[in-house]
């Protein structure tokens, strides 16, 4: 990956671009699986941040306490084992820095459930 940085240097911006987006097409490609698609958590719109932090959360007017596996700045993946369905309501509060949230569960999988930011 230096060479790519060391040609983008010695060519100009347009060369520089070009070489970028060949490079991102070579990545795109070599993310697919085996029948040729790309695999879900290649198709994210953002980078996702594995953290750890805890979280109170209320779903159907539940409340629930569990952590944070990962972030970004559209959603969170709660690990959680409570009964929850694609499209509930949920609100948050992100401890540490307390910053309080809404959004929708988007996922639902056997290790927790995603959830996209309103």
């Amino acid at each position: 990956m230096w060479w790519l940085f060391v040609l983008c240097n010695q060519t100009n911006v347009f060369m520089g671009t070009i070489i970028a987006a060949l490079f991102a097409i070579f990545l795109s490609q070599a993310k697919q699986d085996e029948g040729g698609n790309m695999t879900a958590k290649d198709k994210r719109e953002r980078v996702r941040i594995s953290i750890s932090r805890g979280t109170s959360f209320v779903v159907k007017g539940h409340a629930y306490r569990s952590s944070i596996e990962n972030t970004s700045s559209s959603g969170v993946f709660i690990k959680t084992e409570g009964r929850f369905s694609e499209g509930q309501d949920i609100s948050m509060t992100i401890e540490s820095p307390g910053e309080k949230r809404t959004g929708k569960i988007a996922r639902v999988a056997p290790e927790g459930i995603g959830v996209e930011f309103n």
